[in-house]
């Protein structure tokens, strides 16, 4: 008889024909069985010794039961399990016996949950459950530490287990087309991710913690598929630095911004939550070493907020937004702000002035303005010597002839 080391058989092949017909498929590693085959239910598993990858793909006369005897045939075999398309509602208890499964595709199944004993499967590299029902996931999958690929696009699950951050060897995570609004602080401890894919979710911000894996990783988020890189600031370090119960609280104050009105730029940027009238104390005692920072101040940048700023030895973009237009013009005179090559300033009325040598490596300045009186202070742009690109940006809410826009 023939030695068969790769079978594929396509629909309508009689299965029975196996044990029929002079090959020996006791050396086959790899079976593909496309479409649906005549009674592939019975296909005598039992017959292949060296089982490697079995893909059942589209297959629909694949069972619940007969995905059980599956799992016990092949046991201490089978690396390679491709479900994709079958019909098959439930994963039986039984696929914990596939120590040494290292692929699962479940996409486009009936399947609504994974079984707790997933996290049996040390050796799993590749979990694939899109567009199937499931709408969590267990909180074994911490237990998987070879796993490189998650992929959940197209499903119902709002939220990630914190558990995720156990993950230390995941690369890829995909949650596009899910309702996931906000991931857990965890995933900043994924220090091996390489792509996040969030587009098509709520989710607009990261936690500050995913600023420690900025150097690898690349976002997905919007329509773009450009991706985000993370801002730098954010090392482990600083993480250390932070005591526990306070480190839990800075969630409320910083985050890392990934997409805004304008759709995802090309590199996130810290963002203080909400609107202050000062610079919180937590971002002055903890995180000036940050590169970036985007925060909404009530009506004014108080003078030793702004020395904070100034002195910041890493910041390189500054966003600095107000909910009513300042009094007076704020004043950038040429002490500090010495990395500082973006500055966006969000306000009714752009009232700021530079002075001489200000922001002596300022490249980007961007306005943007709504409707306010007129005003008539100098800027000062020319002070800015390493200037290259000014923007102005209206807000549509606005008619054009508004003073403050007009002028």
């Amino acid at each position: 008889p023939r030695l068969i080391r790769r079978l594929s058989l396509q629909g309508g092949y009689p299965v029975d024909c196996l044990s029929s017909m002079s090959m020996d498929v006791s050396h086959t590693c790899s079976l593909v069985v496309l479409g649906d085959v005549a009674r592939s239910k019975g296909i005598p598993f039992y017959m292949f010794k060296r089982l490697r990858v079995l893909d059942l793909e589209d297959n629909k006369d694949i069972q619940d039961s007969h995905l059980q005897g599956i799992c016990e045939q092949l046991s201490l075999r089978v690396r390679y399990l491709g479900l994709k398309g079958t019909r098959i509602r439930k994963l039986p208890q039984e696929m914990r016996k596939l120590k040494h499964l290292e692929i699962l595709y479940v996409g486009s199944t009936r399947i609504s949950e994974l079984p707790q004993e997933i996290g049996e499967l040390k050796h799993l590299r590749i979990l694939d459950v899109r567009n199937t029902d499931i709408t969590e996931l267990p909180l074994q999958i911490r237990e998987l530490q070879h796993l490189h690929t998650l992929d959940v696009r197209n499903t119902p699950i709002s939220e990630l287990p914190p558990q995720v951050g156990k993950l230390q060897n995941l690369k890829i995570m995909c949650v596009r087309s899910t309702g996931v609004r906000e991931l857990p602080k965890e995933i900043g401890e994924l220090n091996h991710l390489q792509i996040l894919d969030v587009r098509n979710t709520r989710v607009r911000e990261l936690p500050w913690q995913a600023g420690q894996i900025s150097q690898s990783l690349r976002v997905l988020a919007g329509d773009s598929g450009d991706g985000v890189r993370l801002p730098e600031g954010v090392c482990e370090a600083l993480i250390n630095g932070i005591p526990g119960a306070t480190r839990a609280k800075c969630r409320e104050v910083l985050s890392i911004a990934i997409i805004d009105r304008f759709g995802p730029p090309l590199v996130g940027i810290f963002k203080v939550p909400g609107s202050h009238m000062r610079i919180p104390k937590m971002i002055k005692d903890h995180f000036r070493v940050l590169s970036c920072l985007d925060i909404r101040l009530c009506h004014k940048l108080e003078d030793d907020d702004q020395k904070f700023l100034a002195e910041m030895p890493n910041l390189q973009t500054l966003v600095l937004r107000f909910e009513a237009l300042p009094r007076q013009p704020i004043t950038i005179n040429g002490t500090g702000f010495q990395m500082l090559e973006s500055f966006r300033v969000d306000s009714r009325v752009p009232r700021i002035a530079f002075h001489e040598d200000a922001m002596p490596n300022l490249k980007l300045l961007e306005f943007k303005f709504y409707a306010g009186p007129a005003s008539n202070d100098a800027i000062g742009i020319t002070n800015l010597k390493s200037l290259q690109k000014v923007v102005f940006r209206c807000s549509p809410w606005y008619k054009s002839d508004a003073p403050g826009i007009s002028a």
